[in-house]
């Protein structure tokens, strides 16, 4: 039997917006949703997408929008 970590492409990432919880397996399909986000937002509510697009661009497995940080 083999784990998540074993098959190629799958990653057990988790993001955390406005106190909405993700579960992702792709990392890259994350990075390009919050890209998107931040692209049609401004001011407090982009930075709290780029918090997590960056978390995730850094290699976190757990991203958030930094409010409760």
């Amino acid at each position: 039997m083999s784990s998540k970590k074993e098959i190629k492409g799958k990653e057990d990432i988790t993001t955390i917006c406005y106190g909405h919880i993700d579960k992702w397996e792709d990392r890259a399909e994350a990075v390009k949703y919050f890209y998107g986000c931040a692209m049609c937002s401004e001011g407090a509510e982009k930075e709290r997408y780029v918090n997590i697009m960056m978390d995730l661009m850094a290699g976190a497995n757990l991203a958030t929008d930094g409010s409760g940080r």
